[in-house]
């Protein structure tokens, strides 16, 4: 049920008591109907939880609704006081915490990709926090939003088909960056590999570490490349690759025939070797 929202005056348009009292409380329920979403603070009875309002939003053209929410127990720092993060998701409007690190002087954690901010606990270590007040929590809310955009830096990994994040690679250059647009990432990145390490190379390349987790179903997108060098390949092939579904890999493969592509393998990569790639996927 909504509210009219009156600008209580109790000279002139609200004189009676009454009155006055109802333009109160109208222009209070209308103000929360925006103010009030995902507003983070302690529960009824504190503990070592925090509570955060029901709230909504827009995305990729959906209602998103999410009824009010209480965190999992915050852990109380042993040596230093700790500021930790309360985090909403882009994507579901779920929470979670990001903890921080206990310190003389204490900084809250970064954000991470595809959340955004909901508030700042601090947490003292003597007297050791029992219990959570509203005085210890900072409310960062941003507004509402569709959250349809969003950018940064993600970090592509090249790795075979192990899966394994660290084998002994190293790089010369290792850098990406992202769009989101709704639920479409533009993606953009340069793999340059120093050394192989102990990456297979029988093994079938791909890379790792996309900002998103593609979607589930179907073919979610794919790569080109711009630009490469001192790739182990033979003249007149080159370099795509396929996002793998429900994932946050690309696979890369290798144009060699009028028949199609195969998997590239790392050795066609080779320690050296550089791609330049742009594409784009669905999450």
């Amino acid at each position: 049920m909504v509210a009219t929202f009156e600008q209580p005056n109790h000279v002139t348009t609200h004189p009676d008591a009454t009155a006055y009292k109802n333009a109160i409380e109208a222009s209070i329920k209308v103000n929360h109907e925006v103010a009030g979403q995902f507003a983070p603070h302690e529960a009824a009875a504190p503990d070592m939880t925090i509570v955060v309002d029901d709230g909504r939003f827009m995305y990729a053209g959906g209602l998103v609704i999410q009824p009010q929410q209480t965190t999992v127990a915050f852990v109380a720092p042993i040596n230093n006081p700790r500021i930790d993060r309360v985090v909403i998701d882009n994507v579901t409007g779920a929470i979670s915490i990001v903890s921080g690190v206990e310190n003389v002087a204490p900084v809250a954690p970064a954000i991470p990709i595809g959340k955004q901010p909901c508030c700042q606990v601090l947490l003292i270590n003597t007297p050791a926090t029992t219990v959570i007040t509203n005085t210890m929590i900072s409310d960062e809310r941003v507004g509402p939003s569709d959250n349809g955009f969003e950018a940064g830096n993600w970090t592509p990994i090249l790795i075979d088909n192990s899966f394994t994040d660290d084998e002994g690679q190293t790089y010369s250059e290792q850098t990406g960056h992202y769009m989101k647009i709704g639920n479409i990432v533009f993606i953009s990145g340069v793999v340059w590999l120093n050394s192989l390490g102990a990456l297979s190379a029988a093994g079938t390349c791909q890379i790792k570490g996309l900002p998103y987790t593609s979607k589930s179903n179907s073919r979610p997108g794919g790569i080109n490349c711009n630009a490469g060098g001192s790739l182990n390949i033979t003249a007149g092939t080159n370099i795509s690759g396929e996002v793998v579904a429900g994932s946050n890999r690309v696979a890369l493969h290798l144009w060699n025939s009028s028949l199609g592509t195969i998997g590239l393998t790392v050795g066609q990569f080779s320690a050296g070797g550089l791609i330049n790639f742009h594409g784009h996927y669905f999450i």
